[in-house]
């Protein structure tokens, strides 16, 4: 694996933006929030006016145990899922770039298992790999 410098997890230990929540309540609804992370607490508010006006957030998540992926599972594109001691989080970006960006400062500040991380890689490299194989290799 690569190296990360303190330097690098500092900078992506802190993020904003616009993502989509899933409600609570409902599975089909989804919310536009802006997310601040900073300092390994998550925190979401109804707009950014609502965060540059210091208006408390709407939550608030602590992401040091917890565990970020992508949810492939979901129909929506760009779905990430957010595992805290609380709840599931399933929150969605508007592209390829801004998922990838808040996955790397999810994982920045969270503690899952490096190894398991990279177990969880290699398998998908080679069922990648084997299905890509196995598909050409019956023509």
């Amino acid at each position: 694996g690569f190296e990360v410098t303190a330097d690098d997890v500092a900078a992506l230990a802190s993020r904003k933006g616009y993502l989509l929540k899933q409600a609570s309540t409902s599975r089909t609804k989804w919310q536009k929030r802006y997310f601040v992370l900073d300092n390994g607490l998550l925190s979401y508010y109804g707009t950014h006016e609502d965060y540059a006006n210091s208006a408390p957030p709407k939550g608030t998540m602590n992401l040091e145990s917890c565990t970020a992926s992508a949810a492939t599972e979901m129909e929506r594109s760009f779905c990430i899922k957010l595992v805290t001691a609380d709840r599931i989080y399933h929150l969605a970006a508007d592209n390829m770039e801004e998922m990838s960006g808040w996955l790397q400062s999810f994982q920045a500040v969270s503690s899952p298992d490096e190894e398991t991380q990279e177990m969880v890689r290699k398998m998908e490299a080679m069922n990648a790999e084997a299905g890509a194989g196995a598909a050409t290799t019956f023509k």
